[in-house]
């Protein structure tokens, strides 16, 4: 308990008291005079800097003036304020009780699970959706990035790529308000990515394994579907909010890297399982409407999977890869193109 003694002005009179400032059980102060005792918040202590070896004056708000010459514990009652708290108060108290640090540490665990699980996404969904495309377009230079790091200049024949450049033209029409360009690429192994702004990379390898480009018009739609969701705006914003809740619980401003980690996000390509079905579904939809086979998204998820498969080592190693992997499994792509098909 800290104990400062000293003299109080009411504010009403010149009239000086002696006095003794204690601190509560909580987050306040008390008062004591001879004749009164004053409750005092913490939040209504102002403490005047100090003046050599002047009594130093403690302003209560509008409970009046305490004056002390005890320049120890009045350091010590400004190093509290400061801090916003007490050792004596809720942590004190937590800190005594076992119990309560367990079901404080639960609730804490529940409360952070639930804001990165349902709140932030929530909110990063409709951050996206509002977003203007001014903003939005800062994150196109994500491809000047992979340009310069991991991806090569395609190996395709400039009449392989404008054959497909054609071939695409009139899906990309149906999705002008997208904004979207297809460029070809390689370095990234058999693979295609939407950026924010548009910007669709599919790499040579993948134009290799396809047997038909019926099949990359699936991919194709598939990536529409994440510009159409907006689903990678939507993640860098979720791993911004959840780097700053991160800063804001520990305080430790070198883990806050939002800007500096959008590149190593883009090229993680980490979106979610639900991001990837949900852009499969799109892409199941776009198929229909332009009266394309839907299998034909099996068909080269399949040729995707023994692709990657051939270079797995052991089945093991694939159960673990398969569940640590933000991407659903090719089995179970596989099946919602079936349930697909029996309920169109």
């Amino acid at each position: 308990m800290l104990t400062i003694r000293g003299y109080y002005l009411d504010g009403q009179s010149a009239k000086r008291v002696d006095a003794t400032l204690q601190s509560q059980n909580s987050s306040g102060f008390s008062l004591l005079t001879e004749e009164q005792s004053i409750s005092i918040e913490c939040a209504d202590i102002n403490i005047e800097a100090a003046l050599g070896n002047t009594p130093r004056e403690v302003s209560l708000g509008k409970s009046g003036l305490f004056i002390s010459e005890e320049h120890e514990e009045i350091e010590q009652l400004s190093k509290l304020i400061k801090q916003g708290g007490f050792p004596f108060s809720l942590v004190h108290k937590l800190e005594h009780n076992l119990v309560s640090v367990i079901c404080f540490t639960l609730s804490v665990i529940v409360f952070i699970w639930a804001l990165a699980v349902h709140g932030i996404p929530h909110a990063a969904k409709t951050i996206a959706f509002e977003m203007p495309e001014y903003v939005e377009g800062h994150l196109s230079s994500s491809l000047e990035v992979l340009d310069a790091t991991i991806l090569e200049p395609s190996q395709l024949s400039t009449t392989r790529q404008q054959q497909l450049h054609l071939f695409f033209k009139p899906y990309l029409q149906d999705h002008e308000m997208l904004h979207p360009t297809v460029h070809f690429r390689s370095g990234m192994d058999a693979n295609a990515l939407a950026l924010p702004n548009g910007d669709i990379v599919f790499t040579d390898e993948l134009v290799k394994l396809a047997d038909n480009d019926q099949q990359l018009v699936a991919v194709l739609f598939h990536e529409l579907g994440h510009l159409k969701h907006k689903h990678i705006t939507r993640r860098i914003l979720q791993d911004s909010m959840i780097t700053l809740a991160v800063f804001l619980i520990t305080g430790d401003i070198d883990s806050v890297d939002m800007l500096t980690g959008i590149p190593t996000l883009v090229v993680d390509l980490a979106y979610s399982r639900e991001f990837e079905l949900e852009a499969d579904k799109y892409a199941l939809e776009m198929l229909k409407q332009s009266n394309i086979p839907v299998a034909t998204f099996a068909e080269i998820m399949l040729l995707l999977s023994n692709h990657y498969e051939s270079d797995e080592q052991g089945n093991q190693e694939r159960k673990i890869t398969d569940f640590l992997s933000t991407h659903p499994r090719t089995q179970d792509r596989i099946e919602q193109v079936n349930q697909y098909q029996q309920t169109h």
